[in-house]
Order: C-alpha cells, then structure tokens, then sequence
C-alpha cells in the first residue's frame, strides 16, 4: 500500500472535488434507487472531502443503506459510501416522494 504525503492527499481530492461538480448521490437501499440528491458545491480539508445540505425527492420508500456519488454525466465516481458513517441524513426512513434532505456527505482518502 501506497502512503501519500498529506499534501498529495489534498490535491488528489481536490480532483475529486472537481470532477464531481454539477453531480448527484444517489441513495440505494441494497439495489434498489431510492433518491437522487444534487450534491452541492464540496469543500477539500485535509484528507477529506465534504459536501454541505441538499435535497431532493425519493422515488422509493425504503431505509437506504449505502450511496454513491456520479459526475454529471452520470458516471461513478465514488461507491459504496455508508448511510449513517459517511452520509448523514435528517431521517433515514424515506417515503416515496418524500423531499429527502442529506446533512453531510463526506470521502476520506486512504
């Protein structure tokens, strides 16, 4: 394994940062899509990259599980973040057509 200087860590997710702009996360409860949520603008501190609040509306009902975070061409960029640990969620009990509201997203660099 690879350990990078915290320098190098900051830039690499500043790219990250980057290409993500104009994304989405989508939220998944096993293999199922329940919401798609626009991300907001990120902010690169260190090792870690974050995204603020933002919102949308959940196509299924369910408890989602895990998340993923596309470019905005709707490639993925990031996989298999967990519900709970890395995204917080101002209810994790969604509702079709509820408005789900993401408190924080954040990828951390290895």
């Amino acid at each position: 394994m690879i350990d990078y200087s915290d320098a190098i860590k900051t830039e690499r997710m500043g790219v990250v940062r980057d290409a993500l702009a104009g994304g989405r996360m989508e939220l998944l409860q096993d293999k199922f899509l329940l919401a798609r949520i626009p991300l907001g603008n990120g902010t690169v501190e260190g090792a870690e990259l974050s995204f603020a609040v933002s919102e949308g509306a959940a196509m299924l009902g369910g408890t989602p599980t895990a998340a993923r975070l596309l470019d905005y061409y709707g490639r993925i960029a990031a996989e298999w973040l967990v519900v709970g640990v890395d995204v917080l969620m101002d209810d994790e009990n969604i509702s079709a057509g509820q408005t789900v509201r993401v408190l924080s997203c954040v990828i951390r660099h290895r």
